[in-house]
């Protein structure tokens, strides 16, 4: 997604991932933050993708654990 389709922080936050487990992305942020850096890390944190729909957040989630570690990969090269 384009910085200019992207919603403000405190919004993106809010927002829902995993919808069966009402898990929103700032849980999911965290999760991966303090070192669930896989699905079944995340999923054991935070019960993302583990819901009834049998995992249809787990693409998001993937999405976001390659986001955050091209964050800090790209931070520690600062």
């Amino acid at each position: 997604m384009d910085e200019e389709n992207e919603p403000h922080p405190a919004l993106r936050g809010l927002r829902t991932v995993c919808r069966c487990n009402n898990i929103k992305h700032k849980t999911i942020e965290r999760a991966i933050r303090d070192g669930a850096t896989t699905i079944p890390a995340v999923a054991a944190k935070t019960t993302a993708t583990t819901g009834l729909c049998g995992g249809t957040c787990t693409p998001v989630v993937m999405d976001m654990i390659e986001e955050i570690e091209d964050e800090n990969v790209e931070g520690s090269q600062a």
